[in-house]
């Protein structure tokens, strides 16, 4: 959790008697120890996650070995090349990483996650509502609450941990009426996972096969 330093310091502040109430949009391990901590007898509400809107979203995976997946990811940017672009990975340093190899190769997109000062991160985000910004790459967190209703396109290049993760990175796109697309990479080492995912989401995939596999 990116702000924890900073709650725990706040938590620590407040007087010992109060009543306090703490909201996520999802409990990782992170947060449950910080729940645990400083609360008392806590009750818990939990709200049944929303599921992807089927009819504006078409979900398509490809089946992709992990050398090659910034090439595969090159493909379909070539592709979407007028389109906006959020692309997730699990940590700040994947994201990083691969900003640092798309940038080599000429592309021109942007990072945005907990490490970015908050400055950064409004810059980040407005040139991409105003679409000076095509493609962005995110970590879950850094996209949590993301209203940008032009994204076209989401592109899974790390597989979603579960079905709340792929329904929370896939609702960023077909909003406000407007079709979208969410292309899911699949690993050499992925399907089992992407089996249980596939099974828990509930939603249908269409399997593509790219240019560089079909050569």
């Amino acid at each position: 959790m990116g702000f924890a330093p900073e709650v725990r310091r706040l938590l620590r502040k407040l007087p010992e008697k109060r009543q306090t109430a703490l909201f996520s949009a999802t409990l990782s391990r992170d947060v449950r120890e910080l729940a645990q901590r400083f609360t008392r007898n806590a009750a818990q509400v939990a709200i049944e996650p929303e599921r992807p809107n089927v009819d504006s979203v078409e979900q398509v995976y490809v089946e992709v070995l992990e050398h090659d997946k910034v090439r595969v990811l090159e493909e379909l940017l070539r592709r979407y090349e007028t389109d906006q672009v959020l692309v997730f990975r699990h940590t700040k340093r994947g994201v990083d990483d691969l900003v640092q190899k798309l940038v080599r190769r000429k592309h021109d997109v942007a990072a945005i996650h907990g490490d970015m000062t908050q400055r950064e991160r409004e810059r980040t985000m407005q040139r991409f509502r105003d679409g000076a910004l095509h493609v962005l790459i995110a970590t879950n967190v850094a996209a949590r609450g993301l209203h940008i209703e032009d994204i076209s396109h989401v592109v899974n290049y790390d597989l979603p941990e579960d079905a709340e993760v792929f329904t929370h990175r896939v609702g960023r796109t077909g909003r406000a009426g407007k079709l979208g697309v969410a292309v899911t990479f699949v690993g050499e080492w992925d399907f089992d996972a992407f089996d249980q995912l596939r099974a828990k989401a509930g939603v249908p995939f269409r399997r593509e096969v790219l240019e560089l596999y079909e050569r």
